[in-house]
């Protein structure tokens, strides 16, 4: 039996097997001013996923030529042509706008005249008015001819990104007839735009950056805000690794819907909205959010033993092929902290159920960690909030501090965090410490495949390397109780300077003492509750996918969190539900990854939405540089 061997000689295209120099599949490229990822619109169009190889060939393989582009690019825009057309209509026919004249009943009327008319001429003589028929011929063809020549009006196409981008122009200072010159429309079309900034600027926070080409409608209904808040909620399970599949979206869905329909304030003459998370809904949202990896009802949510078990065969040869040690083989991942939070029996906690605001115990932020097998090194941990330069921070150099800082307006990792944080932080780390004990600064780095881990990392020196789906509770390293870990060592820490504070100011309020604690603190706590992670304990949670590598001497070495000295703690500060706190109480805090409630899913989508407003009155749409935040 002949085996068929292909030598690539540069890359290969994967849609059509040609070989030459050709374009990354995941690599974003401009066409005239629109981004596109030849992947993304491969998913799109026909729904098929071309997974980039491990190894040399990654690089080689994951192509595509400039002819299947073309073709690519034909189809993406056919596809949105018949969105956008479907899409109209259907909002066209919803609002009662379409509307069919009975030509069936003008048609008889003419047939019946014209029929009135043969009977009267076949019965009696036809008499001559005076009329020239050629005359009227001609006049016909002229008007005719008229009609034909004069240019017919179009309707043009204006997408959410090209408003927002008229907006910015105006708001930048440029004359509206100039923009309208430059762009081809109407005045009219740009002053209509300019009237609806607020409602455009909204429109666009509630979709996906892949949906602002192939949007132009601003709908004005609870339904976007109600898909905003679902995906908060997606991306939080996603980062907390809570499996969700299609029936859990849709119920979660209704659930917002209805919260938002009980907040909205209308007048009795105004139509009220209506949602169904109906079937075709959700692969609509799916479709408009890029969601490639949720899974539909029937299919698994829990985690993927037999994969885990393959991967588990397959990484000791990849690591043996390419030559590396404990050392160089690293693992990062990403947990979600509520840094002001306190057991809910606390008067505290309590207290903030009256108080207005933003409120403390839903002050998130994301702490991503990285450390190598041997657990000799642990990178400088990543910090990301939901201010840039909070009043805590301000004239603080923020390159001093004690981890990566970084925000955005959810506090959480994004694939363009996530792609700086492996170029800029990841990569120089590995670098700097390869120097130091005199080895290659080649590195593989094992990481989830969360949506928020682009797959295009690519460096000569680090290969990235993705778990199966389903599996980061069984074979993420960091995942078998190091991210615990280091939360019971910062919620002792935050407990012991509580009590600290109070030998020193036995009269000051617990209240004011817990409100006194700032972002600031926050970092320094962090810092110092990961740098008592211990090497065997890092070591020892390698245990399940890579088992080689774990120390004889380390494997009894476990990450059970030792929670009596907490509770003494706790009790040692006094006060409602501090007195009588026991590990129960200890436990929910160090597993929060509850599910977000609605009321916390709109306060962030608002939030959100508050930071757009902001911008827009400044003349762009940045991140949000400063808050209130301590």
């Amino acid at each position: 039996m002949s085996v068929e061997i292909w030598k690539i000689e540069k890359n290969l295209c994967r849609c059509c097997h040609s070989d030459g120099a050709f374009d990354n599949l995941a690599e974003p490229k401009q066409n005239l001013d629109q981004e596109e990822i030849y992947s993304n619109m491969l998913k799109e169009c026909f729904n098929i996923e071309i997974i980039p190889v491990p190894g040399e060939l990654c690089t080689a393989t994951y192509t595509i030529c400039k002819a299947c582009i073309s073709r690519l690019q034909d189809a993406s825009s056919f596809k949105k042509q018949v969105l956008d057309c479907e899409g109209r209509f259907m909002d066209l026919y919803l609002n009662n706008t379409i509307k069919v004249t009975n030509h069936e009943k003008e048609s008889l009327i003419k047939e019946e005249d014209i029929d009135s008319e043969a009977e009267f001429k076949d019965g009696f003589i036809s008499l001559d008015d005076g009329h020239d028929e050629d005359y009227d011929i001609k006049q016909d063809e002229a008007m005719t001819s008229e009609k034909e020549t004069k240019p017919k009006l179009k309707r043009k196409f204006i997408s959410l990104q090209q408003k927002i981008d008229i907006l910015d122009q105006l708001n930048n200072g440029k004359k509206l007839t100039a923009i309208a010159k430059d762009l081809e429309l109407n005045e009219s079309s740009i002053r209509t735009v300019k009237q609806n900034e607020s409602k455009i600027r909204s429109a666009v926070m509630s979709r996906s950056l892949q949906t602002l080409s192939k949007s132009s409608r601003v709908k004005d209904s609870l339904i976007p805000k109600t898909e905003k808040c679902l995906m908060i909620w997606i991306e939080d399970c996603n980062r907390n690794n809570i499996p969700i599949n299609s029936s859990l979206i849709k119920a979660k869905a209704q659930k917002i819907f209805t919260h938002l329909k009980e907040l909205e304030t209308v007048s009795s003459d105004e139509p009220k909205s209506k949602f169904v998370s109906s079937n075709g809904w959700f692969e609509r949202f799916r479709k408009r959010f890029s969601l490639h990896n949720i899974q539909t009802q029937g299919e698994r949510a829990s985690a993927d033993h037999e994969s885990a078990r393959k991967f588990k065969e397959e990484l000791p040869k990849i690591i043996d092929e390419g030559g590396y040690t404990a050392d160089q083989v690293y693992n990062a991942h990403e947990t979600g902290l509520y840094w002001k939070r306190m057991p809910k029996r606390t008067y505290l906690s309590e207290n903030e159920r009256y108080a207005g605001g933003f409120k403390a115990s839903k002050e998130r932020i994301t702490l991503l960690v990285c450390s190598n097998a041997s657990g000799d090194h642990i990178t400088k941990p990543m910090l990301i909030n939901r201010f840039l330069s909070p009043r805590a921070m301000k004239g603080i150099d923020k390159t001093t501090l004690p981890v990566h800082w970084r925000a955005n307006e959810s506090a959480w990792v994004t694939a363009a965090i996530f792609h700086d944080w492996f170029y800029n932080c990841f990569v120089p780390e590995v670098e700097n410490y390869s120097k130091t004990k005199n080895v290659s600064s080649k590195a593989l780095l094992l990481i989830d495949d969360a949506p928020q881990h682009p797959v295009d990392l690519v460096h000569p020196n680090v290969k990235v390397l993705f778990l199966p789906p389903n599996t980061t509770s069984i074979l993420q390293p960091l995942d078998q109780g190091i991210m615990k870990t280091i939360k019971s060592h910062y919620i002792r820490r935050t407990l012991e300077l509580i009590s600290e504070k109070f030998e020193c100011k036995p009269d000051m309020k617990l209240a004011e003492m817990w409100k006194d604690i700032s972002i600031l603190k926050c970092v320094e706590l962090i810092f110092l509750s990961v740098r008592e992670l211990k090497s065997s304990t890092l070591n020892a949670c390698w245990k399940n996918v890579w088992p080689e590598v774990v120390l004889q001497e380390n494997l009894s070495d476990s990450t059970s969190i030792n929670i009596e000295p907490i509770v003494n703690i706790a009790r040692s500060v006094g006060g409602e539900g501090f007195d009588d706190m026991n590990e129960r109480d200890i436990y929910e805090l160090i597993n929060d990854a509850a599910d977000l409630d609605e009321e916390e899913l709109v306060q962030l989508a608002d939030t959100s939405d508050a930071n757009v407003t902001n911008s827009a009155e400044e003349s762009s749409m940045q991140i949000v540089d400063e808050g209130d935040e301590q």
